[in-house]
């Protein structure tokens, strides 16, 4: 009886190595989840490289944006620049039309100084102290670019309204106009609408042009 017992035990001690291999081999399955950490970890960094390229994108788009005004500006530039040579030439060139009335002489002048053309407002009117076409340059571009002149109303007065002596054949009209000057140019005393002004006209000779002889302005 005793060897039976022996007998019998000796399988149960057998059985203990594979309960730890068991035993064992639970840790490696449980480590599986462990191994899918880093590769989740691995992707954070390129998310947040996403911000940046965005930055950049933002950043470049900037500088194409600065790079285009920059071209326009330098293109208006040039071509203000040309613009005024070209005016220059040109205003140098005017010539007053032949045959025109009193009152189209009148209109030919604020033509001529809404355009910055002194030559033209000069042949319009002879030189008077208080004439805008006192000035000597040939051509004004701030009038030009910058300010706008309009003739709004020409009305011609009567030959009680006047006096003359001395000419062929004289005339006076009380013109309306407006003035706007644009960023700060031109003359501010004339901004906004200008009424009550009065310009004479006289022909010296029978055969000669109507020409502006004095521009009085209201007080």
């Amino acid at each position: 009886m005793d060897e039976k017992e022996i007998m019998t035990e000796e399988p149960a001690a057998a059985e203990e190595p594979q309960q730890t291999a068991e035993t064992e081999n639970e840790p490696e399955a449980a480590s599986a989840p462990e191994d899918e950490k880093p590769a989740q970890e691995a992707e954070s960094p390129e998310e947040q490289k996403a911000p940046k390229k965005g930055r950049s994108r933002i950043i470049k788009g900037i500088l194409y944006g600065l790079t285009a005004v920059l071209a326009i500006a330098a293109a208006v530039s040039v071509g203000t620049v040309l613009h005024v040579r070209k005016m220059v030439d040109k205003c140098a060139e005017t010539k007053l039309p032949d045959g025109l009335t009193a009152e189209e002489t009148v209109r030919e002048y604020f033509s001529y100084w809404d355009k910055g053309n002194n030559v033209g407002m000069q042949l319009a009117a002879l030189p008077d102290a208080n004439s805008a076409a006192s000035v000597t340059k040939n051509y004004v571009a701030e009038l030009d670019l910058l300010c706008d002149i309009k003739l709004t109303a020409c009305r011609k007065l009567s030959e009680d309204d006047w006096r003359y002596s001395g000419c062929s054949e004289t005339a006076a009209y009380e013109v309306t106009f407006t003035y706007n000057g644009h960023f700060g140019a031109g003359d501010k005393s004339l901004e906004g609408e200008n009424s009550g002004w009065r310009f004479y006209l006289a022909r010296i000779n029978e055969d000669d042009n109507w020409r502006i002889y004095s521009v009085i302005r209201p007080q």
